[in-house]
């Protein structure tokens, strides 16, 4: 999965800053990490392509810590979206999708949790993303309604049989080669 402004980090891939998310490859997984909330509505985080939406959290429901692996996508453009069901307003990651209030930016990154003002960092992240759940118009502009962090983990190649077959060859001929030159070697010095 792709995305421009994107870093790596060990084997996975931390999204920064989030408007469309491009998955190159089909394959890889998206995992999601839920890291709080202060908020009085119920806000749901989804991923959203087309006419497909997966619900990944609930913020009043959902525990602190919380992994949700989308499991493999297809390949394609992706976005996030809050969706506060207290006030049936739905808030896209692409900031001009949200036409209803002004194009307000709903989705706020950012690599200090302190941000948030929601207490001590749950885990660590190199960054943390944070939902405004209120119209651009009348916000507290907080962005803690639903914080989490997200990274891709492209699938793990799996060698081939034949691939495999061939290793193993290898393998117990190199095994071979060297118990009989160790048998040679040892019998010239026991006629010796």
């Amino acid at each position: 999965m792709l995305l421009a402004g994107s870093f790596s980090s060990a084997h996975a891939t931390f999204i920064q800053a989030p408007s469309t998310i491009t998955v190159g490859q089909t394959g890889d997984s998206v995992f999601f990490t839920f890291a709080g909330f202060s908020a009085d509505d119920t806000d749901q985080l989804r991923l959203v392509n087309g006419n497909t939406s997966v619900l990944i959290f609930t913020n009043q429901t959902t525990p602190v810590g919380t992994v949700f692996n989308t499991g493999p996508l297809a390949a394609g453009q992706y976005m996030l979206q809050l969706w506060n069901l207290s006030t049936g307003q739905i808030y896209s990651s692409n900031r001009f999708d949200n036409t209803h209030d002004g194009d307000f930016r709903h989705l706020m990154e950012t690599t200090n949790f302190a941000n948030f003002d929601l207490g001590a960092a749950p885990y660590v992240a190199p960054l943390y993303f944070g939902w405004e759940d209120e119209p651009g118009f009348d916000t507290d502009s907080d962005y803690n309604d639903l914080v989490f962090t997200v990274f891709v983990d492209p699938p793990v190649a799996v060698p081939e049989p034949s691939s495999l077959s061939l290793l193993l060859a290898t393998l117990a001929g190199l095994t071979f080669f060297a118990w009989r030159r160790r048998e040679r070697s040892g019998g010239a010095l026991r006629a010796a």
